[in-house]
C-alpha cells in the first residue's frame, strides 16, 4: 500500500524536474535567439544608414535625368522595406523574450484606419490595387495605437501583394458586443471559397514574419487573429480588441508585456520534448 502511494509522488516530482529543465533550456534558447537577432539587426541597420544617406545625397542632384530619378526611387523604397524587415527582427526577438511592452490608451478608430490607409496606399497604387475602408459602430478602442497600426499595416500590405492588378483590398471595422473587429479582405487567387480556419488558415494563407508578428501583437491585446476564406474568393484576416469602457481592459496609459504568444511557443516546445 505504501509503495503504491509513493509512486505517484515520485512521478509528479520527476515531471516537475523535467519541466523545470526544459523551461531552463527554453530560456537559454530565447536568450541566444534574441541576442542573434539584435546583432543582425544592428549590423544591417548600420549598412542601411550608409545607403540611405547616399541616396538622399544623390536625390539633391538637380542634374539627374528622369530615368535616374526613377531608379533612385527604387533604391529608396527598397531601403525602407529593409528597414521594416530590421524592425520586424527586433520585434520577433522581443516577442520571443516576452519583453515587448504595450502602452494602452483610448484611440479613435477612424483615425487608426486613416493612418493605415495612408501607409498602404503607395504600394497599392504601384500594384494597381484599390483600397476601400469602412467603419461601422465602433468609435474608440483601448489599445496600443502604434502596434494596432503595425498589425493592420502588415495585414494590409500582405493583402495588397496577394491581390491581382485591378483588384480591391477592403479594410473594415465593426462593433460586435463589447469588442471592435478589424478585418482586411483581399482578392487573392487560388483561395478556395467557403473554407474557414484559425491558426491553420493563417498558415495556409501566409507563412511570413508579418503574420507571425501580427498574431503575437493581437494576442497581447487579448484578442485572436483569424483567417477566413471568402465565399466569392480571396481571404479575410480579422481580429478583435476591446472597445472604450471595457471593464476588463487596462487603464489608459497602462503598460502590458507581451507574453501570451511566447507562453504558447514554450508550451509547444515542452510538449514536443515530452514535458508537460
Amino acid at each position: 500500500m505504501r509503495s503504491r502511494q509513493v509512486r505517484p509522488v515520485r512521478e509528479a516530482t520527476s515531471s516537475r524536474v523535467r519541466c523545470a529543465r526544459l523551461e531552463a533550456e527554453a530560456r537559454r534558447e530565447r536568450s541566444l535567439w534574441s541576442a542573434l537577432l539584435s546583432a543582425v539587426a544592428h549590423d544591417v541597420r548600420a549598412q542601411l544608414a550608409a545607403v540611405t544617406m547616399a541616396a538622399s545625397s544623390l536625390a539633391r542632384d538637380e542634374a539627374l535625368r528622369d530615368d535616374q530619378r526613377r531608379k533612385l526611387g527604387f533604391i529608396q523604397r527598397a531601403a525602407k522595406r529593409i528597414e521594416r524587415v530590421v524592425d520586424d527582427l527586433n520585434d520577433v526577438g522581443r516577442l520571443e523574450a516576452g519583453a515587448l511592452g504595450l502602452d494602452l490608451a483610448c484611440e479613435r478608430v477612424a483615425s487608426i484606419v486613416d493612418e493605415v490607409v495612408a501607409l498602404i496606399q503607395p504600394i497599392a497604387a504601384e500594384r494597381g490595387v484599390c483600397i476601400v475602408a469602412s467603419v461601422t459602430g465602433a468609435s474608440t478602442v483601448r489599445c496600443a495605437r502604434r502596434r494596432i497600426v503595425q498589425v493592420l499595416d502588415r495585414l494590409g500590405s500582405s493583402a495588397v501583394r496577394a491581390t491581382p492588378r485591378g483588384g480591391t483590398v477592403t479594410l473594415r471595422v465593426e462593433l460586435r458586443g463589447d469588442r471592435a473587429w478589424f478585418a482586411v479582405d483581399d482578392e487573392r487567387l487560388g483561395a478556395p471559397a467557403g473554407e474557414h480556419g484559425g491558426a491553420a488558415g493563417l498558415a495556409d494563407a501566409s507563412r511570413g514574419v508579418d503574420i507571425a508578428i501580427a498574431e503575437g501583437l493581437v494576442e497581447a491585446h487579448g484578442g485572436q487573429l483569424r483567417c477566413e476564406r471568402r465565399r466569392q474568393g480571396g481571404m479575410t484576416f480579422l481580429f478583435d480588441v476591446p472597445i472604450d469602457g471595457d471593464a476588463g481592459a487596462a487603464a489608459p496609459g497602462a503598460r502590458q508585456v507581451v507574453s501570451a504568444a511566447c507562453a504558447s511557443i514554450r508550451r509547444r516546445r515542452c510538449e514536443r520534448r515530452g514535458g508537460w
